[in-house]
């Protein structure tokens, strides 16, 4: 649904999970569907709702060591936080994090590849290495 920019539909279904794994308590569940929801707002322009639904489903994830959706939700707060102005932030959040240079293929370190791709010329620094 994100893809096709039906983004009340998506709403809708992501209200409907949250509350679906609030009953059943479920930390995957709302770290998932929180991250999502997140990315949802940065469609719309949400900057603030989409960083504050990445630290959320980020220190869920973190808190709990779920470690399959963390570079979802780094990635959003990253890009949320470069979007909102704050490269400090961004840079700080992807320096704290246990990530490193090299990430493993696949769809969940997708996200983090494209934001820590766009902190790198924001930063005024796209040759250098990262992790310096």
């Amino acid at each position: 649904l994100l893809a096709t920019d039906a983004l009340d539909l998506a709403d809708d279904y992501l209200e409907r999970m949250l509350a679906d794994a609030r009953v059943r308590a479920s930390i995957p569940a709302l770290a998932f569907v929180t991250c999502y929801r997140g990315r949802c707002s940065m469609r719309r322009g949400a900057v603030a709702q989409a960083e504050a639904d990445a630290r959320t489903s980020l220190e869920l994830l973190t808190n709990h060591d779920i470690r399959l959706g963390a570079p979802i939700a780094l990635g959003l707060l990253i890009e949320s936080l470069l979007e909102g102005g704050d490269r400090a932030a961004a840079d700080r959040a992807l320096r704290g994090s246990d990530v490193g240079e090299e990430l493993p293929p696949g769809w969940s370190t997708t996200y983090l590849l494209r934001a820590r791709g766009l902190l790198r010329p924001a930063q005024g620094n796209a040759s250098q290495d990262w992790t310096t």
